[in-house]
């Protein structure tokens, strides 16, 4: 009677999760925001269509449109934990882009422009989040360019 039991126990607390992810996927599908699988064929030179999303672990990027997005989507972006790249079609306020910068992983390349609460435009098209630009060749390419970033932490924030 005990594995009946646990049976029962696990089915009924398995749907709501899978519900729960399937909410999430579908807000920001409601929202217009475009989300993407990842790329099977990264780093080899060749081009391919993006995996599918079914599950919110398979979101490796994100398009956030014009309008229809909210700070609880920006929020929501916690729940990709494979987040690669956030893109928006126009500029993010400085307390979006704070709080894209809180839940997204390290790492995120962040494409966009930032409009700052005076009104400029502070253009930064490419960026990653958690890093910083060094103008020294740190990976050993032979060039200095976006990939010789630094990680970012409390030992040596400038």
């Amino acid at each position: 009677m005990s594995i009946i039991s646990l049976m029962i126990a696990i089915s009924i607390g398995a749907p709501p999760q899978l519900t729960d992810n399937q909410n999430v996927l579908q807000e920001f599908e409601d929202a217009g925001i475009q989300i993407q699988g990842r790329d099977p064929f990264n780093g080899t030179g060749l081009c391919g269509a993006l995996l599918p999303v079914r599950v919110p672990s398979d979101v490796y990027h994100v398009s956030l449109p014009v309008r229809g997005f909210t700070d609880d989507h920006l929020r929501l972006l916690r729940r990709f934990p494979h987040l690669i790249q956030i893109r928006c079609q126009r500029p993010v306020t400085e307390a979006e882009h704070k709080l894209i910068e809180l839940n997204v992983p390290t790492g995120t390349w962040l494409l966009y422009d930032v409009r700052l609460d005076t009104g400029d435009l502070k253009q930064q098209r490419s960026f990653r989040r958690g890093y910083r630009l060094v103008d020294e060749d740190v990976n050993g390419d032979g060039i200095i360019d976006e990939d010789d970033g630094e990680i970012l932490d409390p030992t040596n924030v400038e």
